[in-house]
């Protein structure tokens, strides 16, 4: 029988939503095709369980070209990823086959922090000091910014190898630790509002839109734990427990940043930090934000995976959203603050799953694998995910989920 669904071409990566959950969203909306050049054991299992169901190509050996022709040969009607590091792919084939998706102008904005600095302080919007980092000028960098800041990957995701910096010494260390073929930005460091800082929860927020046809809609305001010291993601909760003065203020400083960089189709992740002086913008990211589709379908009745297949094929995406009727979150294991590591198990999983409110626990590491903490949130341990009937309750859940759940680590000698 043949179907006459469209088909999206699906460019997965690192960070990117699961092929059965990608698969789930699309039903009777298109039909998919998913190309890969690196995969990990997880998504390499459910892409070949899905075989029978979607095209699957591993592309690694491929040229551009031949990509190119592999797309107009499976027909298809979109391009879309969920892997932040394949964003300038689908740009360049949705460019190559005259598809939706981001103009490389707003690419760039999107994906080199510098540029998205340099373009908001252009239009006045949450201006922070910023500059790009000369390996053999770290002073002239210094200078313009000052400390304390925040040294981060000029292009990257996930907080990876993202470190606060207070002086020119350890400016030039946390550089000599990090890749050598990487390009660094240094920005003012964002102090959060210490009105914050006794609280459950952190000092930065999320906010979660939906672009089609340069029509925007904002669909929720993340709610997140603390950042380790690392600037690793702890976790992340709906609804959120600020004031609707603070919310509005939040979703208007979204929607200016967005204006600003000109977004007009897909899905958006913008990170803002709440500072005694107001909302500032951290990060805009041009793709669905990393374990948010979940928690927002869980709670929201709002499915953002399905939302960007939809915006791909040019198709406005009808978000109804759900009341919230619970605390729905997760909360992330994240990595201890020690060497280069082995993780061999985590202890207390018993006691965790049988607490109220604990949905599911999820170890994403396998045993043997290494823990590095400099790898920002995709160092990660595992997600717990679950729902309390209030903060209070959902406060005590992350305490004695955190106390209770002890990785079993063997510190690498030597490496």
């Amino acid at each position: 029988m043949t179907c006459n669904l469209p088909k999206v071409a699906i460019m997965h990566g690192e960070g990117s939503a699961s092929p059965l959950t990608i698969k789930a969203a699309s039903l009777g909306l298109c039909q998919l095709v998913f190309l890969y050049a690196d995969c990990n054991k997880k998504d390499q299992t459910q892409l070949e369980l899905l075989k029978k169901h979607v095209g699957v190509f591993d592309i690694s050996s491929l040229t551009d070209l031949e990509v190119a022709t592999l797309l107009r040969e499976e027909q298809v009607s979109g391009i879309v990823t969920f892997s932040e590091y394949k964003l300038p792919e689908v740009t360049k084939y949705c460019t190559i086959l005259g598809l939706n998706g981001h103009s490389a102008e707003i690419l760039a904005c999107l994906t080199d922090k510098y540029l998205q600095r340099e373009r908001l302080a252009a239009s006045n919007i949450s201006a922070v000091r910023h500059a790009i980092v000369d390996r053999h000028d770290v002073e002239g960098a210094a200078e313009l910014v000052g400390f304390p800041a925040i040294l981060k990957p000029r292009i990257g995701a996930g907080s990876r190898w993202t470190v606060k910096v207070s002086y020119i010494e350890q400016l030039r260390h946390e550089l000599s630790l990090g890749p050598s073929d990487c390009e660094y930005v240094l920005e003012e460091f964002l102090a959060g509002d210490e009105a914050l800082h006794d609280q459950f929860y952190g000092d930065y927020v999320s906010v979660e839109s939906i672009h089609s046809n340069g029509k925007s809609q904002q669909v929720c305001v993340t709610a997140k734990l603390p950042l380790t010291e690392h600037f690793a993601e702890t976790g992340m909760f709906v609804p959120h427990p600020f004031s609707s003065k603070l919310a509005e203020q939040i979703l208007d400083l979204e929607s200016k940043a967005i204006q600003a960089i000109g977004v007009t189709d897909g899905v958006t992740h913008t990170e803002i930090k709440l500072t005694s002086s107001g909302p500032k913008i951290i990060e805009i990211n041009g793709r669905v934000g990393g374990y948010v589709p979940e928690i927002l379908k869980r709670a929201m009745g709002v499915d953002l995976v399905r939302a960007a297949l939809q915006v791909s094929l040019g198709e406005e995406a009808i978000i109804i959203v759900k009341p919230i009727t619970s605390v729905v979150y997760q909360v992330f294991l994240d990595a201890p603050i020690v060497e280069p590591s082995s993780f061999v198990g985590m202890n207390g999983m018993e006691e965790v799953e049988r607490m109220d409110g604990v949905l599911h626990l999820e170890i994403t590491k396998d045993v043997g694998q290494i823990i590095n903490y400099r790898l920002g949130t995709q160092s990660n341990l595992g997600i717990v995910y679950g729902t309390a009937p209030d903060f209070e309750s959902f406060s005590k859940n992350t305490q004695d989920i955190k106390s209770t759940l002890v990785p079993n680590l063997s510190v690498q000698r030597g490496g």
